[in-house]
């Protein structure tokens, strides 16, 4: 990846959508809206 977040941050691009289901692992995220 290009650029590894090791901490839980906030994606403000996501601020505002309803999330139904998250998924994070090692290697990815996923956001269900």
């Amino acid at each position: 990846a290009k650029n590894i977040v090791a901490i839980p941050s906030i994606v403000d691009s996501l601020n505002g959508f309803h999330m139904e289901m998250v998924a994070l692992g090692s290697e990815h995220s996923v956001a269900i809206t």
